[in-house]
């Protein structure tokens, strides 16, 4: 359409889960989030997406991070558990269209 007379929006929330291997689950943390036990209590990105967008997703306020809670800090599993777009007459599943790559216990 161009953007006339003027730009499309569409919003979805997508639900990641964060597991790992020790009695305690892991937590999200970053820059300013509200804390209970020095672990994000509200964790809230947002990112946003122009048509054929093939790159990176830049997520804000920072990269999607986890941290073990355990002593022992075993590796963090990121999975979409949520997460569709109800176009009319379709739904996708936007796990299909959004790889999880991690890099320590970052997700990229």
């Amino acid at each position: 359409d161009n953007g006339y007379p003027s730009s499309r929006v569409a919003f979805t929330t997508l639900a990641i889960r964060i597991t790992d291997a020790d009695d305690q689950g892991p937590a999200f943390v970053y820059p300013r989030c509200p804390l209970a036990n020095n672990f994000c209590i509200t964790p809230a990105y947002i990112a946003y997406v122009k048509s054929n967008n093939t790159g990176t997703l830049h997520v804000y306020p920072g990269s999607i991070q986890a941290e073990d809670k355990d002593i022992v800090k075993n590796n963090i599993l990121y999975s979409i558990i949520e997460g569709f777009l109800d176009w009319p007459y379709m739904a996708v599943i936007l796990s299909r269209y959004f790889p999880l790559y991690v890099t320590g216990h970052a997700l990229m």
